[in-house]
């Protein structure tokens, strides 16, 4: 069994798959390109945009099509970028049919006696998916083993400022908090975004509480130490040891 290529081998493979679009390519190649000797890169999805000049949704879509069809592999990672392994798959691929309009371009046969399925266009799929998904509005529950995805950047900043250990403090009461409610409104769309609505609304305590601490009673001690070292000072003038 032949080693996995790593280098320009790398980059060569990925140039030499068959049946991928230019978004597909563009996606794969750069990936290739950033892969270390174990054949991983970890490049933000705004990096890779700014590479390939795609639109993120584009590439987005562009990147699932590669985990499915097998030529990388992709691991989301707790507020970081995902971890990619590039694996191109050698030889020739069948090539999706594209429709555009009552155009069909694009048609890559290999061996396949089958007719080969359409890829529908972008709006005919939002429609579709919008009738698969109708009446599961009501989102899902907060799954065990989720972990949020990486943090845009107007949170993330806002996460910076806090103490350390404090985000994770944050996301196990976050965690306990939804696992732990009943009813409907247990059950969350996007709970990733719920998440960041969580870090917005803890943000303002989180800083009162570092710069006055968590009581009164520790903001009034406080006062009282610094009237008595006012005090001191006048009393040591006074004397005249100042």
């Amino acid at each position: 069994m032949s080693a996995a290529p790593t280098g320009f081998a790398l980059i060569r493979a990925a140039y030499d798959v068959d049946g991928l679009d230019e978004h597909e390519r563009g996606a794969l190649v750069l990936l290739a390109v950033m892969a270390n000797d174990q054949g991983e890169a970890w490049p933000s999805i705004a990096h890779m945009v700014e590479k390939t000049g795609q639109s993120e949704r584009t590439l987005q879509r562009a990147i699932g099509r590669l985990v499915e069809a097998g030529h990388i592999s992709r691991r989301q990672r707790r507020h970081e970028s995902a971890l990619y392994n590039v694996h191109p798959k050698s030889g020739s691929v069948s090539k999706p049919v594209r429709v555009t309009g009552v155009t069909v371009s694009g048609v890559s046969l290999t061996g396949v006696t089958d007719a080969v399925k359409t890829r529908q266009p972008d709006t005919l799929i939002a429609k579709n998916n919008q009738s698969k998904n109708k009446g599961q509005a009501r989102g899902s529950r907060l799954a065990p083993n989720w972990i949020p995805g990486p943090l845009p950047g107007n949170v993330a900043s806002l996460v910076t400022q806090w103490p350390a250990g404090r985000e994770d403090r944050e996301f196990d009461q976050f965690r306990d908090f939804w696992t732990a409610k009943a009813g409907a409104d247990a059950c969350k769309l996007d709970w990733d975004r719920t998440w960041h609505t969580w870090i917005r609304r803890a943000h303002d305590r989180i800083m009162r509480e570092a710069s006055y601490g968590q009581s009164p009673a520790g903001r009034g001690g406080a006062t009282r130490r610094a009237n008595r070292s006012d005090e001191m000072d006048a009393a040591m003038r006074d004397l005249g040891f100042r």
